[in-house]
């Protein structure tokens, strides 16, 4: 059976002092294998220290794990009850200035719940049946604590919730500041795709999703309403139908949004803060039509550029990098075909010379890939035999 996973995680140094299961993690650490080179290229940003990642086990408890900073990564180590939630279920995951990280999903009994450093367990955030279990959801920065957006919610629930606004628990939250939850996204036009977001001191937060007829949507928050602002940002047929998608803010306010084209091609468009778009969406001009048409994307910025990376239609893992403001510039594949699972799962972060990549492939193991960059490129990070086929990861 094949598995194909990706996720991103950073390697960078520093290490937080975590629950149980994170110390009892850390005796089971695992030696880095260089497999490929990985070519040279720009530097990025210095990210922050702990990077933790987060998935759903086979066991529906919350597992996680973290980089040591020195190539190394701890095992998977369980954080939550089991049957929590689905197995493989979405996560979201974001990392505050000044605050702990914060994981986010949808657990069985429909009700939202948190996780963090802080907190002795995942906790339920929300009453339970907000939302559809295991929905798609997504987590950015506010600028004053963290945004969760959950999709999926029916058209007549939605409308009952609106008129009924004692959704969230009444609760002492041991991770801070709590989180702005907004649960009415999409309505009728969202059919199940990824969800991208994007926040921080700017007017409007934004959710962005492929609809069932292949239009970019966004969904626009304001400080002032928990009420969106619902723009269609291109035409029917734009995008394959609930297709993945991944937006970068340059911190300024300014956004690149990424989405797979009916053309099977990586498009870069520019949302309006609050708007449309600032012009037509841009095909990648470097890269061949390969990108399956559900495939999970993923991208990154730093300064001096910005890398989005997928699952090609033949498992090859492609990396495209375009320059600060958005423009393309070049294309390349950091495997051999068949590494991965067609438009397997895929995330990245920002690292000091380069992009961190973590993928999994058919023999349930994880990997990590790093760059462009000088670093060497692809290591075995760890076993993921508890992760079932299909599982989302979130990393921060």
């Amino acid at each position: 059976m094949r598995f194909g996973l990706c996720n991103s995680r950073l390697r960078r140094s520093g290490r937080r002092t975590r629950r149980t299961g994170w110390a009892l993690a850390s005796a089971g650490v695992l030696a880095a294998v260089g497999l490929l080179a990985a070519p040279a290229a720009q530097a990025t940003g210095v990210p922050p220290s702990d990077p933790h990642t987060y998935y759903i086990g086979d066991d529906g408890a919350l597992w996680g794990y973290e980089g040591l900073g020195d190539g190394t990564f701890t095992r998977p180590a369980q954080l939550g009850p089991a049957k929590t939630a689905e197995p493989g279920a979405r996560l979201a995951a974001v990392r505050l200035k000044g605050y702990p990280l914060s994981v986010f999903f949808v657990g069985l009994d429909g009700a939202v719940y948190q996780d963090c450093p802080t907190a002795q367990q995942p906790f339920p955030i929300t009453l339970t049946g907000v939302a559809p279990s295991g929905a798609a959801i997504t987590a950015f920065d506010t600028g004053r604590g963290p945004g969760v957006v959950v999709s999926g919610i029916p058209p007549r629930q939605e409308a009952e919730r609106a008129a009924s606004p004692a959704l969230t628990r009444e609760i002492s939250n041991p991770c801070t500041p709590p989180p702005r939850l907004m649960l009415n996204n999409g309505s009728s036009s969202y059919t199940g795709s990824d969800l991208a977001s994007a926040g921080g001191d700017e007017p409007y937060q934004g959710v962005f999703f492929v609809d069932g007829k292949g239009s970019v949507r966004a969904q626009w928050y304001s400080a002032a309403t928990s009420t969106p602002v619902s723009v269609t940002l291109t035409q029917p047929g734009t995008a394959a139908p609930a297709g993945g998608v991944a937006v970068i803010s340059d911190g300024a306010g300014a956004l690149t949004l990424f989405f797979t084209g009916l053309d099977g091609r990586l498009y870069a468009a520019h949302p309006k803060q609050g708007g449309g778009l600032s012009g037509p969406p841009q095909p990648n001009p470097n890269g061949p039509a390969d990108v399956p048409g559900g495939a999970h994307l993923a991208a990154a910025t730093g300064p001096d550029g910005i890398a989005v990376g997928y699952a090609a239609g033949d498992g090859t893992f492609t990396v495209a990098t375009l320059s600060t403001d958005g423009t393309w510039k070049d294309t390349a594949p950091f495997s051999d075909p068949g590494f991965l699972v067609a438009g397997a799962s895929v995330g990245v972060t920002a690292a000091d010379d380069g992009w961190d990549w973590y993928c999994g492939n058919d023999l349930r193991f994880l990997w990590h890939f790093h760059g462009p960059g000088p670093r060497p490129g692809w290591f075995q990070v760890g076993d993921l035999a508890n992760a079932v086929l299909g599982t989302f990861f979130a990393a921060a």
